[in-house]
C-alpha cells in the first residue's frame, strides 16, 4: 500500500540521515548513508505514486538495506528515540508516522549545527551538486508533501498534548544512548520543545 511505502521509505531515509549526522558516524557509514539518501531522493516519491514501478521499488529496497548498514556501523539519533517512545504508549501509531510527525522540527533543529553535513545530504537528496544546507529541509518537506505524509496528526492516534512530557521522559530515560549520538546535546527541555512544536 502507498502509505506503507511512505512510512517505511522515510524510516529508511531517516536511518541514513541520522547515521550521517551522528557523532559516531564513520567514513564507511557515510558512504552508505549518502548512497541511500540519493536513491531515496530519486525513487521514493515515484515508488509511492506508482507501486508497479519496479525500478523505483528496487531503489527504495536497496536504499533501505544500505540505511540498515548505516544504522549498524553508525547509529540513529534522537528522533528515533522519540518515535519509539511514542509507539510504546500508542501501539496503533506506525513507526514511520511517528518519525514523520516530528521530522520538520527535529531535523530542522540541527541544520545550522552541522551545515556541511546538511549540504552533503542536500546534494544527495536533490541530485544537485550545487545544493546548499538549507536545501535539505526544503527537499525533505517537498517529498513528504508529495507522499501525503506532511500533516501527521498525533491526536488522530489518541495522543494528547498533555502526555508529551511523559513520553519525553520515557525516550530520554530508556534511549539515552540515541540522544548521546546527537551532533550537539539536546536537553530534556529541548526534546520536549521539539515534540510540542510538532504536535497536532
Amino acid at each position: 500500500p502507498p502509505s506503507l511505502t511512505a512510512f517505511q521509505g522515510f524510516d529508511a531515509l531517516f536511518h541514513a540521515m541520522e547515521g550521517y549526522i551522528a557523532n559516531v558516524s564513520t567514513p564507511v557509514s557515510d558512504i552508505f548513508a549518502l548512497k541511500s539518501i540519493s536513491l531515496l531522493g530519486k525513487s521514493l516519491v515515484q515508488a509511492y505514486k506508482n507501486g508497479k514501478d519496479i525500478e523505483a521499488r528496487e531503489n527504495v529496497a536497496m536504499a533501505a538495506t544500505l540505511a540498515g548498514v548505516v544504522e549498524s556501523v553508525s547509529d540513529c539519533t534522537g528522533n528515533h528515540a522519540i518515535s519509539q517512545a511514542m509507539g510504546a504508549y500508542h501501539d496503533n501509531l506506525p513507526h514511520g508516522a511517528a518519525l514523520l510527525s516530528t521530522a520538520k522540527e527535529y531535523y530542522g533543529w540541527f541544520e545550522k549545527v552541522v551545515p556541511d553535513r546538511y549540504a552533503d545530504m542536500a546534494k544527495a537528496l536533490t541530485g544537485d551538486p550545487n545544493a546548499q544546507a538549507e536545501d535539505l529541509m526544503k527537499k525533505l518537506l517537498e517529498m513528504m508533501a508529495e507522499c501525503n505524509v506532511d500533516d501527521i496528526k498525533l491526536s488522530d492516534y489518541g495522543m494528547t498534548y498533555e502526555e508529551l512530557p511523559v513520553i519525553r521522559d520515557n525516550a530520554v530515560y530508556w534511549q539515552t544512548f540515541l540522544f548521546d549520538n546527537e551532533p550537539v546535546p539536546l536537553t530534556a527541555d529541548e526534546v520536549l520543545e521539539i515534540m510540542q512544536r510538532s504536535y497536532k
